[in-house]
């Protein structure tokens, strides 16, 4: 199956650790994630390495169930993830570095088809879908942004 990479970045006027604390509350996802709501803890506290999670996920005018497992976590640096059930499989990663007096957020995910068509794109059309997937990233971004600028 193929698979297609891409990354997008922020910087956010908070430091690491006040971006960390918005970015490991896992439950917090569905404020900045496009589609993602519902999102819960499925294994016991505290969220750690192995710690599993669920969301809904509404795509493509459906609604569907996705199961999550955090595969990294350094406070605060590095957030992790992959799902394990879903629409399709992807995994995601989360770093901060300090960047004058704030933080760069940089978003890496792979993304696996979920059809005939998306393995089309993938493949036909990876510089395009590319471009796609890092302009859904920035805009994921810009509320995480917004969100954490907000808080504080």
């Amino acid at each position: 199956m193929p698979h297609l990479a891409a990354e997008a970045s922020v910087d956010v006027e908070r430091t690491p650790e006040a971006v960390w604390r918005y970015v490991s509350d896992i439950e917090k996802m569905g404020e900045w994630v496009d589609g993602v709501s519902d999102v819960r803890l499925t294994s016991p506290a505290p969220y750690r390495v192995g710690s599993t999670f669920e969301s809904q996920y509404h795509y493509r005018g459906k609604d569907f169930a996705v199961a999550y497992r955090c595969t990294q976590l350094e406070p605060p640096r590095v957030h992790a993830m992959e799902s394990t059930s879903g629409p399709f499989p992807f995994k995601g990663r989360l770093t901060l570095e300090p960047a004058g007096a704030g933080t760069r957020v940089v978003n890496h995910l792979e993304a696996g088809s979920d059809s005939w068509f998306t393995s089309f794109m993938f493949r036909a059309l990876a510089p395009l879908t590319r471009r796609m997937l890092r302009g859904q990233l920035a805009k994921e971004l810009r509320k995480l942004k917004e969100r954490v600028e907000a808080a504080a």
